[in-house]
């Protein structure tokens, strides 16, 4: 029950002044899987996304969000995928640029999002 359907994020008026972001299909550690298999990823989601006519944001979320969690790859897919910027959940505040394919120099808008210390058990309500 923690999950919305596809219908219920479609119907006309229910999400109006919010916008959906990607964060994955699978939610894997980008950093773990090769370039492919990280395209696939991010790709797939964006294409379901799309498809279900949201209004999206244009920010990615890296799952884990923590240092280690991505790489030059995951920044390099997101840059040739037209994102503004990724999102990360490692505590601090980060100004993040890598050097990409063909010697460019990518700049992303790196932000931090908030995480309370007992991230499980305010998601799921438990005292």
């Amino acid at each position: 029950n923690a999950y919305c359907s596809r219908e219920s994020l479609t119907k006309q008026g229910n999400y109006s002044k919010i916008q959906f972001g990607n964060h994955t299909h699978s939610h894997y550690v980008m950093s773990a899987l090769t370039h492919e298999e990280q395209y696939e990823e991010i790709h797939r989601s964006d294409r379901i996304l799309r498809e279900m006519g949201l209004s999206l944001s244009n920010i990615f979320s890296v799952p884990f969000g923590g240092p280690n969690s991505y790489n030059a790859e995951t920044i390099n897919i997101l840059q040739e995928m037209n994102y503004d910027g990724y999102v990360l959940s490692s505590g601090k505040r980060v100004i993040d640029c890598h050097t990409g394919q063909n010697n460019k120099t990518q700049r992303l808008i790196a932000l931090q999002r908030f995480m309370p210390p007992n991230n499980r058990g305010f998601l799921l309500g438990i005292e």
